[in-house]
């Protein structure tokens, strides 16, 4: 049967495609899981070391005195930056003197902030008035909507606003110079369907586009939704039913890496940019010379905003995949995303972000690592000419040029990596290791870090390192698992019985831990409690065939001699 091309989308610009509004519906809808899943990926909000850069440059920042500090963090998710920041700022607090902290969490999801909110670990800093969760979509006080206990006045001013991911949610028109002319993309949208299914004529085509329209981003699909579909199909056979709803189940996960889009550039309409921005846009035209680049749409309206709200001095603070021009080292291509299920992200143009924050009345300065996709940029907002008034670009010197911890550590986690990739754990542990000084109590690397020594067969050093404070907020790693496998290789089978069970407690049923058990129960002589386990981990893995031959061996000797 030949292919189908079903139309969801007439061409428009980029910026208004349907591409965005599923990135932006998955951004609201998802909420704390895709986070804990990292199908929304993130290297800033976690990162330990980074909190304490920002922390000291906002502190150097600051005038000497006593009077409370308010920050606020634009797009802040589960709230692991805000977290690590207040940490960080308590740590400097008991070296250099208290400076009252009061930090306003906010994102447009409400979803995340009800995660935040219920965290314990949030809890004594929301009673203590360091931290309150703020619903936010415009950068302006008369939108702030609590939605946890606020034990501080809301602030007419800020002294800093950090807006790491703040950019990611917004639309990106991508823009190149054709012939002296600015253009930007518009795109045409569709779905190919599968070759073997039968044609659907205009009247049904046009039915199952608007179902799948209505489809809620990252959402597992309705009985309702499962029966419309069924009703779109009934002239295919029953076996051809049963294949296309397995489709339909997996699309709303996919939808954005299944449209495809038929792309080409019309000129842009530059009466809804004013001079400056003509200016700009016209000058990094120039500069990539007729290669399209990214521009974060209505993020300078929204600095606009955000400018009533800061008090003279104050600083923002942005970090995110971006590149400069001026670094002479460009991604491969910038007017490709990478795709993270129904989300993806652009690199930042960051001269242009910061050349307009100058012609706004900001200084700015930034990291110069080209080679290093993470990206820092500081600006302050109009700061006074006292002789103290550039104290943040010497600490932002300090902290992000010659010594940068974040830099340091992830050149140790990639290289970590990379030596796990070739297999080779001995080195890779090494470089964990480094990689903790920077970065200590993160989740990430004690689990990457604790799995190379249990497969090394270093258990009393995986059983050391897992005994380190670690951080993790979520219990989005598994750490029971892997204590579970330290205790049984170190002879402890009890220990591992309690840790694969609090394992699957915790981070719900898999085989892998349900044939652990089994291994467990085995080591004590509890031939039923190992059956009932082997039966489950078959259960949600029918082809294990470890736990298929071991259950088999108990059965066998479990049959009374004939």
């Amino acid at each position: 049967m030949p292919e189908q091309r079903l139309i969801l989308e007439e061409a428009c610009p980029a910026s208004m495609s349907l591409g965005w509004r599923i990135h932006q519906a998955a951004f609201a809808q998802e909420g704390a899981q895709a986070w804990l899943d990292f199908r929304i990926p993130y290297s800033v909000t976690g990162n330990i070391a980074l909190a304490r850069q920002k922390a000291q440059v906002i502190r150097a920042s600051m005038p000497v005195g006593d009077q409370p500090v308010y920050v606020l963090e634009l797009g802040a998710g589960l709230g692991f930056f805000a977290w690590h920041f207040i940490q960080a700022w308590q740590e400097l607090d008991a070296l250099e003197g208290v400076r009252p902290l009061h930090y306003l969490l906010t994102d447009f999801s409400r979803s995340t902030l009800a995660a935040v909110v219920a965290n314990p670990w949030f809890a004594p800093l929301i009673e203590a008035g360091h931290l309150g969760v703020f619903w936010l979509d415009q950068p302006a006080a008369a939108y702030l909507d609590p939605v946890s206990n606020i034990r501080f006045a809301t602030p007419q001013k800020l002294q800093a606003v950090i807006g790491n991911y703040y950019a990611c949610t917004l639309p990106t028109t991508l823009v190149r110079m054709e012939k002296d002319v600015l253009h930007e993309k518009w795109v045409k949208t569709w779905l190919e369907l599968p070759g073997t299914w039968p044609v659907f004529n205009p009247a049904q085509a046009e039915a199952l586009r608007e179902w799948v329209l209505a489809l809620p981003v990252s959402q597992p699909l309705s009985e309702s939704d499962k029966g419309q579909f069924l009703s779109l199909c009934a002239f295919f056979s029953p076996e051809q039913q049963q294949i296309a709803l397995s489709w339909a189940k997996d699309l709303p996960f996919a939808l954005l890496s299944q449209i495809e889009e038929s792309v080409y550039y019309e000129p842009l309409a530059l009466e809804r940019l004013s001079e400056t921005e003509q200016a700009l846009l016209l000058n990094a035209g120039a500069d990539l010379d007729e290669q399209t680049f990214p521009w974060t749409e209505g993020l300078w309206e929204r600095l606009l905003l955000l400018q009533d709200w800061l008090e003279p001095g104050a600083l923002l603070l942005l970090s995110d995949k971006g590149y400069y021009v001026s670094s002479g080292v460009l991604p491969a291509d910038l007017a490709e995303p990478s795709f993270h299920g129904n989300t993806w992200a652009y690199p930042l143009h960051l001269d242009l972000l910061s050349d307009w924050l100058c012609f706004q009345g900001w200084k700015t300065a930034h990291t110069p690592y080209p080679f290093d996709p993470l990206q820092t940029l500081v600006a302050a907002w109009q700061p006074a000419f006292a002789e103290d008034a550039y104290a943040w670009q010497t600490a932002f010197q300090t902290h992000f040029v010659e010594n940068n911890a974040n830099l340091d550590a992830a050149r140790l986690v990639r290289a970590a990596q990379d030596y796990q990739t070739q297999e080779d754990d001995q080195m890779a542990v090494g470089f964990y290791q480094k990689a903790l000084r920077y970065r200590p109590g993160e989740p990430r690397i004690l689990h990457e870090l604790a799995s190379c020594l249990i497969r090394l067969g270093a258990f009393q050093l995986a059983e050391e390192t897992l005994s380190q404070p670690c951080i993790d907020l979520y219990a989005q790693f598994d750490f029971d698992y892997q204590r579970g496998q330290i205790a049984f290789f170190l002879g402890k089978p009890a220990e591992a019985i309690a840790a694969f069970q609090q394992s699957l407690k915790l981070q719900g049923e898999y085989a892998s831990v349900y044939y652990s058990l089994a291994l467990s129960y085995l080591a004590q002589a509890a031939e039923t409690e190992a059956a009932d386990a082997l039966h489950r981990c078959l259960a949600l893995e029918p082809e294990h065939r470890s736990a298929k031959q071991l259950l088999q061996r108990l059965q066998s000797l479990s049959e009374p001699l004939s």
